[in-house]
């Protein structure tokens, strides 16, 4: 009974088996962690080992070469480390900036910077010197060519009646002044005619009487001129009436100026009253040029002032006017004003409705001037670089006035004849940022 009881108690195979493999991942933990502890601790030590190394082979660089201020980024020139490495931004390899040297070292300021002699050829760097001129300035506007409209006159009758013969019957057809236009039939007119041939002939028959009644046809006779002129009948039509002792039947109406028919409404055996516009004649010997000009350059256009005119047709003629006249309204879709010149066209080779390129040279004193290239506009602010000598640049904030053909106003910010960079100002942009300028 004892000796089964004492069987009973002895620990089974299993369960020793499943002890000693717990102490055994026990003991393999353990010494993995040991092992890592002690990996890791010579690592961070051969680290620290390195870092002192590469920093005392940085000093020993920069004792060796004394010409290094400090290390930067090329792509974010504010980052700057005494020593090389890698940028901590984008991790790309410092580069060193050199330290620079002056004689003169007042000429050194916060906004300075240095490029040397060899990288100035290599990015093309070019220099001019700020000066103070003579400039004019020219606006250009387009416009077209007009027909003169106070060299435009209109043909009307001022009787009624019919027209029998028309002899200028074509548009564009040019007429001299008195030429015969059409001849015209009017009752009115015959009438006048009868009574004015009666008054003379009284006049004529009591010329060396001394009663009353020639006082009256002298009266009647003087009417009745006086009707005939005011209805544009000619003094020679009138001188006729008394030579042939006759009315016409039909009157001949004569053109009143020279030039072009440019509308016609005379047609035979058209009934006419005063209200009927019949022709339009224009003269083309001097033509108008509608111009729209910017607001901008408002302030430079005077009455009185010449302009310099191309067009198309013509390339290689240039003619000259003047202003005649300023609208007072703005055109408020394209911001511009309408400015009206004049130009003689004796050989008549400017036609209505050519396009036509007009120049305003105005003269705009003495005034310190730049090149366009020479200054980077940001939108915020106008840069431009000065040339201090030896390798030295600054960047100047400038002020600037108006724009001309490729030269700038400058208001403030340089003085006539400072050097100033006109070519790779990108390039020279980009060499102060990397210096922190």
């Amino acid at each position: 009974m004892e000796e089964q009881t004492s069987k009973n108690n002895l620990p089974q195979p299993s369960t020793i088996n499943r002890k000693v493999m717990l102490v055994a991942v026990l003991a393999i933990g353990l010494l993995s962690f040991e092992t890592a502890i002690l990996v890791k601790s010579k690592l961070k030590g051969q680290s620290v080992q390195q870092t002192l190394s590469a920093t005392n082979k940085s000093e020993e660089a920069n004792d060796k070469d004394e010409t290094i201020d400090y290390w930067t980024c090329s792509m974010h020139p504010f980052v700057k480390e005494t020593v090389p490495g890698k940028c901590p931004i984008c991790a790309m390899d410092l580069i060193p900036v050199k330290k620079g040297r002056m004689t003169d070292l007042s000429m050194v300021k916060d906004n300075s910077f240095t490029i040397s002699p060899e990288r100035q050829q290599l990015i093309g760097v070019k220099l001019t010197e700020v000066k103070s001129q003579n400039i004019n300035k020219t606006i250009r506007g387009v416009g077209n060519i007009a027909v003169d409209e106070t060299k435009m006159v209109e043909v009307q009758t001022k009787f009624s009646g019919w027209i029998d013969k028309v002899f200028v019957n074509q548009l564009g057809q040019f007429v001299k002044k008195d030429d015969p236009l059409f001849t015209v039939y009017s009752p009115e007119l015959l009438a006048t005619q009868e009574e004015y041939l009666l008054a003379w002939r009284g006049t004529k028959q009591f010329e060396h009487s001394e009663y009353k009644e020639v006082v009256s046809m002298d009266s009647l006779l003087r009417a009745s001129r006086r009707r005939l002129s005011q209805w544009d009948i000619s003094n020679e039509q009138i001188d006729a009436l008394e030579t042939t002792g006759k009315a016409e039947r039909s009157l001949t109406v004569y053109a009143p100026a020279s030039g072009h028919i440019i509308m016609k409404n005379a047609l035979s055996n058209m009934q006419v009253t005063p209200d009927i516009k019949l022709y339009t004649i224009a003269d083309h010997s001097r033509v108008w040029v509608n111009v729209d000009v910017f607001e901008t350059d408002l302030a430079m256009i005077k009455l009185g002032q010449s302009a310099e005119m191309t067009v198309p047709a013509y390339p290689d003629k240039k003619f000259w006017g003047k202003v005649t006249f300023i609208s007072p309204h703005l055109t408020g879709e394209t911001r511009t004003l309408k400015v009206r010149l004049e130009f003689d066209n004796p050989s008549l080779i400017l036609k209505p409705e050519m396009y036509a390129n007009v120049e305003f040279e105005v003269p705009m004193g003495e005034r310190i001037v730049i090149p366009e290239s020479a200054v980077i506009r940001t939108g915020k602010q106008n840069i431009a670089f000065v040339s201090l000598g030896e390798g030295y640049f600054a960047l100047r904030n400038i002020s600037l006035g108006m724009k001309f053909d490729g030269w700038y106003e400058v208001l403030a910010g340089l003085e006539t004849n400072e050097q100033i960079v006109t070519s790779a100002n990108f390039l020279v942009d980009a060499e102060s940022k990397l210096q922190g300028v």
